[in-house]
C-alpha cells in the first residue's frame, strides 16, 4: 500500500490533515522499534511534507512528531532496542522520548495478562509524554492484521458489541491511521526501501493469546475460506456502525435518568520518584544529518544521560466540579442491554480505566442489584450506592 492511500484513508476519517494534524500540532508517536511502528513513522514524516492538495513541499513541516518508547525490561537485552530507536529518530531529526517501565511511578496489577500489563504501563507513559509536550494526539501502529486479531480475542473472552467494533481510527487523543493497511504491505514497503527494523521474539511465543490467534486459528481460517479476512473487517465495520447507534441511544437514556451535583474533592496522589528519562533528546538538541540513515546493529553503548524530568502523579489533585449520579431505580428498571450500554457509556464519561468485557459489566450490574452493598471497588476506582443513586470515583 502506497503512503498515498494511507493518507486517502486518514483523510476520510477525518484524522490527519482535516481535523486532529494542523499545523503547528504536535503527535506523539508509539514507537517500539517493530516493522509497524517504524512503518508508522516514515509514513507521518512523508506526511510532513505533504499539503493538503498532494504537492510535495521539501522542508516544510505542518506538524511536529515526538517518538516514545517505552523499554518493557522483558527481556535482558530489551535496552538495545531503545537505543534503536533513538538513533533512527536522530537520523530522522524526529525529538525522541524514552523510559524504563521500571522508573515508572504507576502499580500495575499482575492479575491480568502480560499483554495487558504492558498496555497499562504504555498508556501511562504516553499520556506523560502527550503532557510533557503538550501534544494533540497519540499515533499508535495497529494495522489491518491487529484488527482481525483484536475481534477474535475478544470474542474467545467475551464482550460486547462495543468491543467486537474493535479499534476505530480515532478514540479519544489516539489515532490509528494504519487499520486499512495489512502486515504484508507493511513489510513489504520496508524491505523494498531496506529500511532497518526490529524483530521482538515474544510475537512468536504461545503464552499470549494474540500470537496463538495469529499462528494457529487465523492459518485455519484462511485454509476454509481465502476471504475469510476481509468479511471480518466487513463484520467490524457493521458493528462500528451499530454501535454508533447504540450509544446515541444509551447517552439519551443516560441523560434521562441521571442528574448532576457538586462533585468530591479528590485527594492529593501520595508522593511518587521522580521519572528519569536518560534517552530523551529535544527539538533543541536534534543531531546533526551525520548519522546512519538506517541503523541497524551499530548502537552506542556510552550514551550521555539527559535530564531527571519530574513524574506525572498518577492521580493528581483536581478542583471540584460537577459529576454525574444515576437513578438507581429507574437504571434498574431499564431492560438489560439498555442498562448494559448506559453503564458502558457512564463509563467512558467518567474517563476511568478497564477494559471492556462483559463479565466487568455484569460484574457492576450484579453490584447495582445487590441491596446490602453500597461500595464496589475496581482497580483504581469505585462505585458508590447513596440516597437511591450510583457514582463513579477515582480512589
Amino acid at each position: 500500500m502506497s503512503f498515498k492511500k494511507i493518507k486517502e484513508f486518514v483523510e476520510e476519517n477525518r484524522i490527519i490533515l482535516t481535523r486532529l494534524i494542523k499545523p503547528k500540532q504536535k503527535i506523539i508517536v508509539g514507537l517500539s522499534g517493530g516493522p509497524d511502528s517504524i512503518y508508522l513513522l516514515y509514513f507521518l514524516r512523508w506526511l510532513q511534507k505533504t499539503i493538503h492538495d498532494g504537492t510535495i513541499h521539501d522542508g516544510t513541516i505542518p506538524f511536529t512528531i515526538i517518538a516514545a518508547h517505552l523499554d518493557h525490561e522483558w527481556r535482558k537485552n530489551s535496552a538495545q532496542d531503545l537505543l534503536f530507536c533513538e538513533q533512527l529518530c536522530r537520523s530522522l531529526k524526529v525529538t525522541f522520548i524514552g523510559a524504563r517501565a521500571s522508573q515508572l511511578p504507576i502499580k500495575i496489577k499482575k492479575t491480568g495478562s502480560k499483554e495487558d500489563q504492558g498496555r497499562q504501563l504504555r498508556r501511562y507513559f504516553f499520556n506523560y509524554a502527550k503532557e510533557k509536550y503538550n501534544a494533540d494526539a497519540i499515533a499508535l501502529a495497529q494495522h489491518e492484521d491487529d484488527q482481525i486479531e483484536t475481534f477474535f480475542i475478544r470474542l474467545a473472552r467475551g464482550t460486547t458489541i462495543s468491543g467486537l467494533s474493535c479499534m476505530r481510527p480515532k478514540h479519544g487523543d489516539y489515532i490509528r491511521p494504519l487499520l486499512q493497511v495489512t502486515k504484508k504491505e507493511i513489510l513489504s514497503y520496508l524491505d523494498k526501501n531496506k529500511i532497518a527494523y526490529l524483530t521482538d521474539p515474544t510475537n512468536i511465543s504461545p503464552k499470549f493469546l494474540r500470537n496463538r490467534i495469529r499462528l494457529e486459528l487465523i492459518p485455519m481460517l484462511q485454509k476454509i475460506d481465502q476471504r475469510f479476512e476481509k468479511n471480518i473487517i466487513k463484520t467490524v465495520d457493521s458493528m462500528q456502525t451499530t454501535d454508533k447507534l447504540l450509544r446515541t441511544i444509551a447517552q439519551q437514556t443516560l441523560n434521562e435518568i441521571s442528574t448532576s451535583s457538586a462533585a468530591y474533592p479528590t485527594a492529593s496522589a501520595p508522593s511518587t520518584p521522580p521519572l528519569i528519562l536518560p534517552f530523551e533528546s529535544t527539538q533543541d538538541k536534534i543531531v546533526s544529518k551525520d548519522s546512519e540513515k538506517h541503523p541497524t546493529k551499530r548502537v552506542s553503548k556510552n550514551h550521555p544521560a539527559m535530564p531527571v524530568h519530574p513524574a506525572m502523579p498518577v492521580h493528581p489533585e483536581r478542583e471540584s466540579k460537577d459529576t454525574r449520579q444515576i437513578n438507581l431505580k429507574k437504571f434498574l428498571a431499564l431492560d438489560l442491554p439498555l442498562q448494559k450500554r448506559v453503564l458502558l457509556e457512564y463509563l467512558y464519561e467518567a474517563h476511568v480505566s478497564f477494559t471492556i468485557s462483559s463479565g466487568l459489566i455484569d460484574e457492576i450490574i450484579r453490584f447495582l442489584n445487590n441491596k446490602k452493598s453500597t461500595t464496589h471497588h475496581i482497580d483504581t476506582w469505585y462505585i458508590i450506592k447513596k440516597q437511591g443513586s450510583f457514582l463513579i470515583r477515582p480512589t
